[in-house]
């Protein structure tokens, strides 16, 4: 199985199960076959198979010039990729550094 629950919040802020479901956005991505309601699913899947499932080791080949400001966001990736658990949290300066950093995997 090639499932991840993935989270967006604002802030920089630790995401747990007792967060606010109505302070983040939420997607479920799902891998061979691609689906759930990720709106980049295939680009996103395609991310993860590059790296094993492992979202810390994401390296989108784009690179893009962000600024300096200061809107941190908060990531957050739980799931499961050929019978491997991941759990991926890390806060970014803003989210173009987010985009950055992470490609198509938290794009929705």
């Amino acid at each position: 199985m090639r499932a991840f629950t993935l989270a967006v919040a604002e802030g920089a802020t630790r995401l747990s199960p007792m967060t606010s479901m109505s302070s983040m956005k939420q997607a479920v991505l799902r891998c061979h076959p691609d689906g759930g309601t990720h709106p980049r699913a295939a680009s996103a899947c395609g991310e993860l198979e590059r790296v094993g499932g492992d979202p810390s080791a994401l390296d989108p080949a784009s690179v893009m010039s962000c600024t300096m400001e200061y809107d941190p966001v908060t990531v957050l990736a739980v799931g499961t990729w050929d019978g491997q658990a991941f759990r991926y949290e890390e806060t970014f300066g803003n989210l173009c550094s987010m985009y950055s950093e992470t490609g198509n995997v938290f794009a929705f």
